[in-house]
């Protein structure tokens, strides 16, 4: 029985031991100062441009069409407003070993100057499926191809 509970007592150590830094990792991972000031100074970066070029939907192997975000794009809507969008990969070079930690952060501000942020993983991009290759109809079918999009302050 002492046997039992020693084994009982080293594994809940064992796994308090492991837990506690995840735990507190997570608990910071929303509350991270560097992130904030790059969205932040981001923001203020993009809301000075109005694109001219825009990403268009590409035709995959299985014959759906998606858009694939590698790097800072725009996608023009069928009904003519746009989105501007603006990647970060804790792949990245700035991220790697403990370094500017802001992690991975997609800041999307449309034609109306509305700024969305998503916290997805980015690893090398961005897929968004879409119907055909005319793509997303408007802004809003942009933000509800998936429900990583919040809004962003009170831009």
């Amino acid at each position: 029985m002492k046997i039992a509970h020693r084994r009982i007592a080293i594994l809940f150590c064992v796994l308090l031991i492991i837990m506690i830094p995840l735990l507190i990792y997570l608990n910071f991972e929303d509350q991270n100062p560097k992130r904030d000031e790059y969205i932040r100074s981001t923001i203020e970066e993009i809301s000075k441009i109005k694109p001219t070029e825009f990403l268009a939907a590409v035709k995959q192997e299985d014959g759906k069409y998606c858009y694939v975000l590698r790097e800072n794009c725009a996608i023009k809507f069928k009904d003519g407003n746009w989105v501007y969008i603006s990647l970060r990969s804790r792949h990245g070079p700035h991220d790697i070993r403990g370094k500017n930690q802001i992690g991975d952060v997609t800041i999307a501000m449309d034609s109306k100057k509305n700024i969305y942020v998503s916290y997805l993983h980015i690893c090398g991009c961005i897929y968004l499926p879409v119907d055909d290759s005319n793509g997303f109809s408007n802004v809003s079918d942009f933000y509800n191809s998936t429900n990583s999009w919040k809004k962003y302050g009170n831009h």
